[in-house]
């Protein structure tokens, strides 16, 4: 595809920002083409039927078309490479949430009951730990291998803490971010957005905006509740340290 667009004079090309998009951005920026990559929800509208190459080709360059059309910047290496920290704390926290459920969900069948909530798991493994309680040792043996996991996990969630505070604490663009916000979430407005001058336009489908639903009938607006739109939460990132 590379070698069929370098044979190709200079033009727009659009493409759904999947994830190899900006790798292609890139490639075809270099090449002196003008990239514009389209939010995937903004481009479902415009698919008449069907599902399959041609018609998302044309909804692509449909949508492409559309004055009002919002459009992502194409990251850089060294962006893409920042976001790998987020994503990878985002999957230890999951799979950190599953241990923690497995060992309170394995004790509810002894009878050991524990509230809802990681701080709350620290009663139940210390019925686990001790030798007098009531598990019985073929049991016993299985969930102290789920609790060894879930204090890896803890601790590798601990050191990417560290490494998002101290990458966002080097990065002058982050610093200056939008409103009152943490370290983690600095940093990623900065990798995700990648332009200031792109904020306005990405940020509606990028990252997280808190807005109130609009509701109009016969010329009347009325708002609605705040509602959470975005990739990303900010009680996902640790809070900022002094």
């Amino acid at each position: 595809m590379l070698a069929f667009l370098a044979a190709q004079p200079r033009c727009l090309v659009a493409m759904e920002a999947c994830a190899g998009a900006h790798h292609w951005g890139r490639e075809l920026v270099a090449m002196g083409h003008t990239v514009r990559l389209i939010p995937p929800a903004d481009v479902k509208p415009f698919v008449k039927r069907q599902k399959n190459d041609e018609a998302d080709a044309e909804a692509i360059c449909e949508a492409a078309q559309r004055p009002t059309m919002r459009f992502v910047a194409v990251k850089s290496q060294d962006q893409q490479a920042s976001a790998v920290v987020f994503r990878a704390r985002d999957l230890l926290v999951r799979q950190r949430t599953q241990c923690g459920n497995a060992i309170r969900g394995h004790l509810a069948e002894y009878g050991c009951i524990a509230a809802k909530g990681l701080r709350n798991i620290d009663r139940l493994i210390e019925r686990i730990e001790d030798p007098t309680s009531e598990l019985p040792e073929a049991a016993r043996t299985i969930l102290k291998a789920l609790v060894q996991t879930l204090r890896a996990l803890d601790e590798q969630v601990a050191v990417l803490d560290v490494e998002i505070a101290r990458r966002a604490k080097q990065d002058p663009v982050a610093r200056r971010s939008v409103g009152r916000t943490t370290d983690g979430m600095a940093h990623s407005r900065r990798d995700g957005i990648g332009k200031t001058r792109a904020f306005h336009r990405a940020l509606s489908t990028q990252w997280v905006i808190w807005t109130r639903s609009a509701n109009s009938h016969t010329g009347q607006l009325s708002s609605g509740r705040a509602q959470q739109a975005g990739q990303m939460a900010a009680s996902d990132y640790p809070p900022e340290t002094p």
